[in-house]
């Protein structure tokens, strides 16, 4: 069964060359094209995507307005974030709203198609460049919160987001949050490769 994708960019000739690319997959179909979040997120409501991709600056209901109505609204709907922006503090805002993975525009094609299945398969996705932003000296065990720990004690299990949520009495978004804060402390973005961490650490 093929990944269902809503494309969502107010700029037409990005939205298309989106979803040519993605379209060459024969694992990816185009279920939409939207030219701004308003229309986004009704087509969003009314087709159910696995996945949208969706740009962060547009002049009609913002990306993240619009990420949030999605998570909200449409929670089975994973949501990946595809912009020219590459402030980590819009990063954390779009992680801790519930996107699935941030992209730039910069990235190759086959990378975007890869990064499409990989979120709908449950993985988060970072832009490399902005994955490695993380403080000098980060990685270490200790700079993890308690709460942290136990979310990747729990990821390391297979569990997703909202399993894990359930788990600590906690919501989605904060289970999220506090992942995007893990990425950031390690510097590690697949969630493959946190579950890997959390065991050589000793976290499991």
């Amino acid at each position: 069964m093929s990944v269902r994708v809503l494309v969502v960019d107010d700029f037409a000739l990005m939205r298309d060359g989106i979803a040519a690319a993605l379209e060459v997959d024969p694992r990816i179909e185009i279920v939409g094209l939207a030219a701004d979040g308003t229309e986004g997120f009704e087509l969003t409501r009314e087709l159910a995507p696995d996945v949208v991709v969706l740009d962060l600056r547009m002049s009609e209901r913002g990306g993240l307005e619009t990420l949030e109505l999605c998570s909200e609204h449409a929670p089975a709907t994973k949501v990946l974030i595809l912009t020219a922006n590459e402030n980590p503090s819009n990063l954390d805002a779009a992680m801790a709203a519930g996107a699935a993975g941030y992209l730039t525009k910069g990235v190759d094609p086959g990378e975007l198609r890869e990064a499409v299945v990989a979120v709908h398969r449950g993985e988060r996705v970072l832009a490399p460049a902005l994955a490695g932003r993380s403080r000098p000296g980060a990685g270490a065990p200790g700079e993890l919160t308690a709460r942290e720990r136990r979310i990747l004690r729990l990821l390391s299990r297979g569990m997703t987001d909202r399993e894990i949520a359930a788990e600590l009495f906690v919501g989605v978004r904060t289970v999220q949050y506090d992942l995007s804060s893990v990425r950031r402390k390690t510097g590690i973005a697949s969630r493959s490769e946190l579950s890997r961490w959390a065991v050589i650490h000793a976290l499991d």
